[in-house]
């Protein structure tokens, strides 16, 4: 049996333009051009989300990670994680000049990320020692989802905010 050739695709040349150039990373800029945004954005999404989800009572009992049993301490704890998160995200697209639109796809994307990880992952393994990625756990949890794409959305649109403001500041 005559053996088929692969097609060959032709090599593409490696061209130094100024998109190509190394660039610099300094601390600076990525705690007050990623981070700090972030945070800020975190809280503001953390806000929306946390009001949402305590207004139709399922606000996670993040609360039980301290120990602790109260509403008020849930939603300090929901808005502390928020905040890390947010300042994770800024981290994650500080560099990206993407407009609104697209830092609202990638908080989504973030936010859903967070629903895995969070109420599917870390906090069943961190309170109960299993990971509870099964279908079950996962509509438990559907409006855990829904929190976290609000949250995703808000900080999102938020740092999307806190951008156009600073490049507005800064005569760009």
């Amino acid at each position: 049996v005559p053996e088929k050739e692969l097609p060959r695709f032709p090599r593409r040349e490696r061209r130094e333009s100024a998109s190509h150039e190394t660039r610099h990373v300094r601390a600076g800029d990525v705690v007050t051009k990623g981070l700090l945004p972030g945070v800020l954005a975190g809280l503001v999404g953390g806000l929306i989300s946390g009001a949402a989800l305590s207004r139709i009572g399922a606000l996670p009992a993040t609360a039980s990670l301290v120990r602790a049993d109260s509403p008020m301490v849930d939603f300090i704890i929901h808005i502390v994680i928020a905040a890390l998160l947010g300042g994770g995200f800024g981290v994650l697209v500080w560099h990206q000049r993407s407009g609104a639109g697209e830092t609202l796809f990638w908080g989504l994307t973030y936010g859903a990320m967070w629903w895995f990880a969070g109420p599917l992952t870390l906090m069943p393994l961190l309170l109960a020692g299993f990971l509870a990625w099964d279908v079950h756990s996962a509509q438990e949890a559907f409006a855990s989802l829904l929190g976290h794409l609000l949250y995703g959305a808000g900080t999102g649109l938020a740092l999307a905010a806190i951008r156009r403001e600073r490049h507005a500041q800064s005569g760009g």
